[in-house]
């Protein structure tokens, strides 16, 4: 009579996770366009009255103070970031350059929030740096010339905790990771890595290093 086979065990080694924390410093400007609680409001109210949306309703003059304060990552202490996924992102496209398969990344970088935003309770990284109002000529998504009022800012910094797979990445090599981000790919609009565009050179930064 056989005999019944044995099963294999599987080692499964435990969660090595390490923390760095990196040091930047914008080299160009961090313009940075959040999608505001007045259009999602505005998309809500459309949506809910139907075919009806468009009849005998005037259009509002544009109040580009209230789209340039509805562009700001403003957090629930009242200081200015960025929404803690455009380093991530960023991050786990710089993989790219450097041979690394991005979809082993998205599993093995992760950007630790400095705090919550006041409104959509997005995580957030801090940035220091005082914002402008900054009005551009843009295009819609369907082509439509537009001006658009964002926050810009410059000089700007910040200080951003990364964690990460210990057994698939170093800290040096997270740091070499970052360095790329600030050179080649950017954060916020017009950075080069933009899906839209070339980019403009934006959201680039130095790493400083201690």
């Amino acid at each position: 009579m056989a005999k019944a086979k044995v099963a294999e065990k599987t080692a499964i080694k435990d969660l090595n996770i390490g923390v760095v924390t990196i040091n930047i410093e914008g080299t160009s400007e961090l313009v940075v366009e959040r999608f505001s609680q007045k259009t999602r409001h505005m998309m809500e109210e459309k949506h809910k009255a139907g075919s009806q949306s468009k009849k005998g309703k005037e259009k509002e003059a544009r109040d580009f103070e209230a789209d340039y304060n509805g562009a700001r990552y403003i957090s629930s202490e009242g200081w200015d970031g960025v929404h803690c996924s455009a380093f991530r992102n960023a991050l786990v496209s710089a993989c790219r350059l450097c041979g690394v398969q991005m979809t082993m990344a998205k599993k093995a970088l992760f950007v630790v929030a400095d705090g919550r935003d006041k409104d959509d309770k997005s995580e957030l990284v801090r940035i220091t740096g005082d914002p402008e109002m900054f009005i551009a000529p843009t295009r819609n998504a369907t082509g439509v010339a537009d001006l658009r009022a964002r926050p810009r800012y410059f000089p700007w910094a910040s200080a951003i905790r990364v964690e990460y797979d210990a057994d698939m990445f170093s800290s040096a090599d997270v740091v070499a990771l970052m360095k790329r981000v600030g050179r080649q790919i950017g954060i916020g609009a017009g950075r080069y890595d933009s899906k839209m565009s070339c980019g403009l050179g934006w959201g680039c930064f130095r790493v400083v290093e201690d």
